[in-house]
């Protein structure tokens, strides 16, 4: 399989706990921007995760809405502008900065060893082109290894493993699927974004024994970190690193 493999963690739970920082260190700054990306990498996390959109113009850029309303100055549908329109507002707690495109993000993560992981927003809005912005992008910076694509509309997701096999590939599901590792394996995907709720020693377990990864979003209590990293999750994603690292860190020393 040619997903991202966990590295192996001395002492007690047998793996180490890979820490995504949600669209950035967003528990520390506006959710993914540049800020909040450079923040995560000084954090030394394991993992971003960020959510993009396609423009007018087919750029594809960095913010979590369909719409600007809520984390830009500015209106209107990422869709029906073109970047250069949404370039002229800034992002609501930051002044000087703008939306993002992807290929900044994949820019600054490019030298390190972090994994980004692009969620594709299409759930709604279709964007046809999304999916093949987005992998002529990675492919250019040359970071297929490195990244892992997931979404909450499956069926772009199947499309893509037909063309990019090997490229890590992830469902999103946002409910307590029944037996979801069955579900994934019968399309041939070996990796879930769940949840945290969703998520017990019984259902870790039997994704594990079927070679399915999952990871947990999002988890920001450190009672649900701890359960979590004691069930020994893969990964979790986050607002807040640091947070989850000090977890982490205290139930290594116990061990």
């Amino acid at each position: 399989m040619a997903y991202i493999e966990f590295k192996e963690k001395q002492g007690g739970m047998g793996m180490a706990v890979q820490i995504f920082a949600h669209r950035g260190y967003s528990g520390r700054a506006m959710e993914n921007s540049l800020t909040a990306f450079r923040m995560a990498k000084e954090a030394k996390v394991d993992g971003v995760e960020l959510d993009v959109h396609l423009t007018l113009d087919r750029e594809v850029v960095v913010i979590h809405d369909e719409r600007l309303d809520r984390t830009t100055t500015g209106t209107g549908w990422i869709g029906q502008l073109s970047y250069d329109q949404i370039s002229q507002h800034s992002l609501l707690t930051l002044p000087n900065e703008t939306v993002p495109k992807l290929s900044d993000v994949l820019e600054l993560f490019f030298d390190t060893s972090i994994v980004v992981n692009i969620e594709l927003k299409n759930q709604y809005i279709r964007y046809p082109q999304l999916a093949e912005e987005v992998v002529n992008l990675v492919e250019y910076y040359g970071m297929q290894q490195r990244v892992i694509v997931s979404s909450f509309y499956h069926p772009c997701l199947i499309e893509l493993k037909k063309y990019r096999p090997s490229w890590n590939i992830a469902f999103l599901l946002d409910c307590a699927l029944y037996e979801p590792w069955k579900y994934a394996k019968s399309l041939d995907i070996h990796q879930l974004h769940l949840h945290y709720t969703a998520i017990d020693q019984q259902l870790y377990s039997a994704c594990k024994n079927n070679g399915v990864v999952i990871r947990a979003y999002t988890v920001n209590e450190e009672k649900e970190m701890f359960r979590l990293a004691s069930i020994g999750i893969e990964a979790m994603i986050t607002n807040y690193p640091g947070r989850l690292r000090r977890v982490i860190d205290h139930i290594d020393m116990e061990c």
